[in-house]
């Protein structure tokens, strides 16, 4: 979480909090960025005094270990916000959610491991389950094995949904404590953070 922190950005993440009562994490791995949004989502809770709003997550991968170190490790700081993860393919099988299911989206590095077939297939089932908006992170530059793109606003636009805000940023800029062996580190790429609506 600490490491994700610097490029995993909360860009939109308020209006979620504010206007949104459920959230879908695709591809949400073991959970590390649906705890940093259930934490801020009480923050803001708390510092504007709200009590009487609830918020439901739900943490979706492919992977059953991932899923399972997600239900050890993610933990609710209040009984308004309740979360649960669970295993699925959007990519083969797809959700069995009804359109519009959720009121937001939120998928992080996800994307970008994706060939063009599979990212359509993603894409079209993020957007048809996600009513309002969706936040996504992932990599802008050329990486081995990857498949950054830059034209996210043409594939959102096609799908019903327009760029509010975009970021462009390094990924990994120092190690949280020192430089310590430089070559350990991640590698320092660009990565894009986007909030999107519904149009």
């Amino acid at each position: 979480m600490r490491r994700k922190a610097w490029f995993i950005m909360p860009l939109g993440w308020d209006r979620i909090i504010k206007d949104g009562k459920t959230v879908v994490d695709m591809g949400c791995g073991d959970g590390d960025t649906v705890q940093r949004f259930i934490n801020l989502t009480q923050k803001i809770w708390s510092e504007e005094g709200i009590t009487d709003r609830c918020m439901h997550v739900v943490g979706i991968d492919l992977n059953y270990s991932r899923i399972e170190n997600a239900k050890k490790h993610v933990k609710s700081p209040s009984p308004n916000i309740t979360v649960e993860f669970l295993q699925g393919d959007v990519v083969g099988d797809g959700l069995s959610y009804d359109d519009s299911h959720f009121d937001y989206a939120l998928c992080t590095g996800v994307l970008e491991i994706l060939d063009d077939s599979q990212f359509n297939k993603f894409l079209n089932e993020m957007c048809r389950i996600t009513n309002k908006g969706i936040y996504i992170e992932d990599l802008f530059e050329e990486f081995p094995g990857e498949y950054p793109r830059d034209d996210f606003s043409s594939h959102l636009n096609e799908r019903g949904y327009k760029i509010k805000d975009r970021h462009v940023i390094f990924s990994e800029p120092f190690d949280i404590q020192k430089i310590r062996a430089p070559k350990k580190l991640w590698p320092i790429l660009l990565d894009q953070n986007i909030f999107a609506v519904r149009k």
